[in-house]
């Protein structure tokens, strides 16, 4: 006859038996945690405010420039005729965001769509985005707006600003139209093999 178990053995195994019976079986799964919520739309980094929107039409593709040079060295520009995607607006603040940089005598503005919580939709819409930026020395600048980085029709602005002195004007400007990149080049054909007979 073989050696029964030990008594204290015999008495623990007993005891987890029911524990492991009131365990979740194996075969039903484990609940998935929920995802992480998506992180709030921000505006830290917003470059522009949008001051009014409106439906795009195909016949009314004009851009104008509104600035104001003040004599405390702020610049404040509101372009007009911007395309970008239509919930842009619907943003946090309706801010714009992408780049916006002064180098030399030059302002270079690349504006981006900052979305609310509900993302993009599938119009473009025209908006006039105000950019202000504050002590800038008096001269004459080369403005380059490119909203390429934006949905709809990609167009650049590229104007020569006198802020000298004090000025408010409106020029209306012809936005160029930015041509899509051209295809890659296709890959050239291998090289024909020449075999020599031995």
């Amino acid at each position: 006859m073989k050696n029964p178990l030990p008594a204290n053995l015999a008495l623990a195994l007993l005891l987890a038996a029911p524990l492991a019976s009131a365990e979740t079986p194996a075969s039903e799964p484990t609940p998935a945690p929920a995802p992480a919520p998506a992180p709030a739309p921000t505006t830290a980094n917003a470059i522009g405010t949008i001051t009014a929107a409106k439906e795009r039409v195909e016949l009314d593709r004009k851009m104008s420039v509104d600035y104001s040079y003040a004599a405390d060295t702020s610049l404040v520009l509101v372009v007009h005729g911007v395309e970008m995607n239509g919930a842009a607006a619907t943003g946090p603040k309706q801010a714009v965001g992408g780049e916006l940089r002064v180098q030399g005598n030059q302002i270079k503005i690349l504006p981006k769509e900052i979305y609310g919580e509900k993302g993009a939709v599938e119009t473009v819409k025209v908006f006039s985005v105000r950019y202000i930026i504050p002590k800038l020395q008096p001269g004459i600048y080369r403005l380059l707006h490119d909203d390429s980085a934006a949905e709809g029709e990609d167009r650049v602005i590229d104007i020569s600003l006198d802020l000298r002195k004090p000025v408010k004007k409106t020029l209306i400007v012809s936005g160029k139209t930015v041509s899509p990149p051209p295809p890659p080049a296709p890959a050239p054909p291998p090289a024909p093999v020449i075999r020599e007979d031995p």
